[in-house]
């Protein structure tokens, strides 16, 4: 067996020996992604088709006998009719080996861990742009609703006091903290560039460590 075979070999070995590594991988990203994008969707479901419940109970009472009270309901559903694009959307990228010629042929010549890998990667690409896709719709939900609860209570003041001080005051307090809400509250997100420092400093400990016990042993 001549060296160039010989490198081969010990190269698919190791591609076999870090196989289990890929899958783990696929598998975290694929059940994360996947857990996290239908648990959103399904809370808004409910918060969704809950609040035009909400609408209908307001309306039925004498205070709030205004068709204004009904207004929500048109965002809410709109919400619901996005959401339901999840159900559409939604291509689980589910990894299986099919027991054939090609695959036994794979083994014999070393091909099986390459394209295995190859495929492993491909997925989580797709549970990514899955993952993107589902959190703009979670995104447009999300705004519409809020949306809807700003117009319920906008109309639950053009009801109460149908004009006047108190209603311009409290449409001018609502307007701003919908604003806060949506342009401020919901834009902060958490800061991990210190990340970065602690993976470059928990490499270097590692590496020192390894560097270290060579050199011990050399000696």
């Amino acid at each position: 067996m001549n060296k160039k075979k010989v490198r081969k070999n010990e190269r698919v070995k190791r591609l076999g020996e870090i196989l289990p590594l890929f899958w783990n991988s696929y598998q975290h990203m694929y059940d994360a992604r996947e857990r996290k994008a239908k648990g959103m969707v399904d809370f808004l479901l409910v918060i969704s088709t809950f609040l035009p419940l909400l609408s209908i109970a307001l309306y039925t009472t004498d205070l709030f006998k205004n068709i204004l009270i009904l207004l929500p309901i048109i965002p809410q559903f709109i919400s619901i009719i996005i959401l339901l694009k999840y159900f559409a959307v939604n291509t689980p990228a589910v990894h299986w080996f099919m027991l054939d010629n090609n695959l036994l042929d794979g083994l014999e010549n070393g091909n099986f861990e390459i394209k295995t890998i190859a495929i492993l990667k491909k997925l989580e690409g797709f549970t990514y742009t899955s993952m993107l896709e589902e959190s703009k719709l979670i995104k447009k939900a999300r705004t519409l609703l809020l949306s809807s609860l700003f117009i319920l209570c906008l109309s639950a003041l053009f009801v109460l006091f149908g004009g006047g001080l108190y209603l311009y005051l409290s449409s001018l307090i609502l307007i701003i903290a919908w604003i806060y809400i949506i342009f401020v509250f919901y834009k902060k997100r958490p800061d991990f560039s210190g990340e970065d420092k602690l993976h470059e400093d928990n490499t270097k400990l590692l590496t020192n460590w390894i560097n270290q016990n060579e050199t011990t042993n050399a000696k």
